[in-house]
């Protein structure tokens, strides 16, 4: 029979349609063959990548912040684990930043307890901290610091209304720029150009302990992660076959079965050793402009 596995992160819908036994078992796709090192380093970097950018769409919008964190020369850190415990410092002094501005909100209200804009700030600056960041480095090829290692991090966190990537930036020690993340006109690949760098196994990091050793991407325990349900046997064979040959580009079949959505880009593959289709579609909600971005490589099968 036909499954059809719907992942949702945020505005970004994914549909797989595969063939599985009436137990609900994948299908054999072919006989096992080893990757080598440099396949495997490949697949490991592009699933890595696609667990990012669901991450991301689903833990932050048009209200967070995504920033770039830099280091001043003559006041850069000489290890990774220096670096992560400056920002676990800086996230520390953002939560402090938002409480204090929910204790300021809570008694602009006391005085003006029907203003919707107070309560609304209020709730923002209330809400838990999301953040997600990576830390990457550079070698110094010139100057006095001359083959000494530099670090840099790249931030989504979650915003609290008017005022605060000004107020975010002064508390970083260094450089910083913070912009609104917005995922209409960047899409779902500025967390792979800006997360997933060299990036594999997650880590995860509370009240600043880090768990694990190595250098990966670092995100706060409350992230939700993406939904995903499946549908059996609604469909048949056929109908993924003429997913794959006919409707591949048709951006109004695809809007018709998922409405509110828009198209954004379908794959299929053809399967010699089970003879059956395997089709993918990737679809963002309605209320902006239709995604810019290209995915070349968002769909990888084993």
């Amino acid at each position: 029979m036909i499954r059809e596995k719907q992942t949702r992160s945020g505005k970004l819908l994914e549909a797989d349609f595969y063939p599985v036994t009436r137990d609900g078992r994948q299908l054999g796709r072919g006989p096992q063959t080893k990757r080598s090192s440099a396949e495997q380093k490949k697949y490991n970097k592009l699933q890595a990548q696609k667990r990012v950018i669901r991450l991301v769409n689903a833990n932050f919008g048009e209200e967070d912040i995504l920033m770039t964190l830099t280091f001043i020369p003559d006041d850069d850190v000489d290890t990774e684990k220096q670096a992560k415990r400056k920002i676990s410092n800086f996230i520390r002094r953002v939560k402090t930043y938002r409480e204090r501005k929910a204790r300021e909100l809570r008694a602009l209200l006391k005085s003006m307890p029907k203003s919707q804009k107070y309560k609304k700030a209020l709730k923002k600056a209330e809400a838990p901290l999301k953040y997600l960041y990576a830390v990457e480095s550079a070698i110094y090829r010139r100057g006095k610091n001359k083959g000494k290692r530099r670090y840099h991090f790249h931030l989504f966190i979650t915003g609290c209304g008017d005022g605060d990537r000004d107020g975010y930036e002064k508390l970083w020690k260094g450089r910083t720029n913070a912009d609104r993340y917005r995922p209409q006109d960047f899409g779902p690949e500025a967390a792979a150009k800006y997360i997933s760098k060299d990036c594999g196994k997650q880590e995860e990091e509370e009240s600043g302990n880090v768990s694990g050793k190595t250098k990966r991407y670092v995100c706060s325990r409350n992230l939700k992660k993406p939904d995903q349900k499946v549908k059996d046997n609604k469909l048949s064979k056929r109908k993924v076959e003429l997913m794959a040959k006919k409707h591949l580009e048709d951006s109004a079949y695809w809007e018709r079965r998922y409405k509110g959505y828009k198209f954004v880009r379908c794959y299929a593959r053809w399967n010699e050793f089970n003879s059956n289709w395997y089709v993918s579609v990737v679809m963002y909600r309605t209320g902006s402009d239709s995604p810019p971005w290209s995915i070349d490589d968002w769909f990888t099968y084993e």
